[in-house]
């Protein structure tokens, strides 16, 4: 899904992909009294520079929050006691920033995808028992 996505947005003329950058904030605009997120202010990885986009239109899409236990116990208390084997980057940065500026959480929080995994840590970095396994989430 990922590369087919990409590919298609990478032929559009009026889309930019901009990897090694790191989003830190959203820019919000107020207007007639409704906030509107314009943009984002990010951090080029590979010049260490600060970069702000403004836009019409924001689409954030980000990574889960698997390996952050606040927003684990605050969204799906009934899995803060499982043990996650995600990317150690799943961490709900996109989604903190999007509650920061007033996001309403939508939609069906109560459950994931899981992987039986037999053998795995109790506690720990489960990530590196599925490396190459097939079973990173």
């Amino acid at each position: 899904i990922e590369t087919g996505l990409l590919r298609k947005l990478s032929s559009l003329e009026n889309v930019q992909i901009l990897e090694n950058h790191i989003a830190l904030d959203l820019l919000v605009e107020e207007s007639a009294g409704r906030r509107m997120c314009r943009g984002v202010l990010a951090l080029d990885s590979t010049s260490g520079e600060f970069v702000a986009w403004r836009a019409n239109v924001v689409l954030l899409a980000s990574g889960g929050f698997a390996k952050n236990g606040a927003l684990v116990h605050r969204f799906v208390p009934h899995y803060r006691h499982a043990v996650f084997i995600s990317g150690e980057g799943n961490v709900g940065d996109g989604l903190k920033m999007a509650l920061e500026i007033g996001a309403c959480p939508y939609g069906n929080w109560s459950g994931c995808h899981a992987t039986g995994a037999l053998g795995s840590p109790k506690f720990g970095d489960a990530g590196a028992w599925g490396r190459g396994r097939g079973h990173e989430h």
